[in-house]
C-alpha cells in the first residue's frame, strides 16, 4: 500500500507536470519510507480519489490487487493510513496534511468494511472522535511547508516518546544540513515507562477481563505499583486495539484478543 500511495504521486506529478508536488515529493517519500525502515510500520491503508486511482490501474492493470478505499469529491488525491504503533500517521498528496495521532484516530481505520470517505472524514470527524475518545490525547495537523514540515513532525514525535533515527529520514546531504541546523532531538519521555505499561495492562487483562479502562487504572496502582491516569491508559488501549492485542465490547470493556 506504501508503495502504490508512492507510486500514484510520483506517476501523477510526472503526467500532469505539477511543479509543487515535484519537488516536495522526494522530502516526503524518504520520510515514510524511512518510517517503515524504522520497523514502526504495523498496518497500512490506501486511498484514493478516481484521477489517483485511474492512474495507479494505467500504470498497475490487472497486477493492482490490494484493497483500497475511495476518497469522494477528491478526485486528484492520494492518502496513506499508517499503523505505527504508538502513533499513526494519515498522510496524503496535494494540499492535505501531515495528521500524526498518539494513539488510533477512529476505530474505522481497523474496519475493512469501509469503503469510501471524504475530505470532512478525514480532516474533521475522525479527529473529533479520537478527541472524544482519548480526550488528553495528543495529535498534530502539518502543513507541507519546505521548510518546516519535517521538523515539526519530528518535534512532535520526539515530545511523545518516539525515537527516531534521522539518518531514515532523509537523504544524506539533507540529514547533515538538519543537523547542522536543529541538531539531534531528545526524546523527552520515558519510553521503557510506556513498554512497561502494556505489559502491565495485558497481565491485568489476563487476570481480570472483560474490564474498563478505570477499573484498570485501580489495579495497575494495587497491584503493580503503577500509577497511570485514565486518558494515559486508554490512549494506550487504544494502540493495542489498532495492534489486534486487545478488544473492546459496546460497554467499554476490554479483552485480550483472541
Amino acid at each position: 500500500d506504501l508503495r502504490l500511495f508512492l507510486g500514484a504521486i510520483a506517476e501523477y506529478a510526472n503526467h500532469t507536470g505539477d511543479e509543487s508536488l515535484n519537488r516536495m515529493f522526494p522530502a516526503r517519500k524518504r520520510f515514510l519510507e524511512g518510517l517503515y525502515e524504522h520497523g514502526f510500520v504495523r498496518n497500512a491503508r490506501l486511498m484514493l480519489g478516481y484521477q489517483a486511482e485511474h492512474t495507479v490501474k494505467r500504470v498497475l492493470g490487472k497486477s493492482l490487487t490490494t484493497s483500497y478505499i475511495k476518497l469522494k469529491a477528491m478526485p486528484q488525491t492520494s492518502i496513506i493510513y499508517l499503523d505505527c504503533g504508538d502513533f499513526h500517521i494519515v498522510e496524503g498528496s496535494h494540499n492535505f496534511k501531515l495528521w500524526i495521532y498518539m494513539g488510533l484516530p477512529s476505530e474505522k481505520m481497523t474496519d475493512y468494511s469501509l469503503s469510501e470517505l471524504t475530505h470532512n472524514d478525514l480532516t474533521v470527524r475522525f479527529p473529533n472522535e479520537f478527541r472524544k475518545n482519548l480526550p488528553n490525547g495528543k495529535k498534530l495537523a502539518i502543513q507541507h511547508s519546505p521548510t518546516s514540515w519535517q521538523k515539526n513532525a519530528i518535534d512532535f514525535l520526539t515530545e511523545n516518546g518516539v525515537e527516531l533515527d534521522l539518518e531514515k529520514l532523509f537523504d544524506s546531504d539533507k540529514y547533515r544540513r538538519y543537523v547542522n541546523r536543529y541538531g539531534l532531538p531528545v526524546v523527552k519521555k520515558n519510553t521503557q515507562e510506556n513498554n512497561l505499561l502494556e505489559v502491565n495492562l495485558l497481565k491485568a487483562l489476563d487476570a481480570y477481563q472483560p474490564i474498563t479502562a478505570k477499573e484498570l487504572v485501580k489495579i495497575l496502582d494495587n497491584e503493580f505499583s503503577m500509577f497511570a491516569d485514565r486518558p494515559t491508559v486508554n490512549a494506550k488501549l487504544y494502540s493495542m486495539l489498532s495492534q489486534k492485542k486487545v478488544t473492546r465490547d459496546d460497554s467499554f470493556r476490554w479483552y485480550l484478543a483472541d
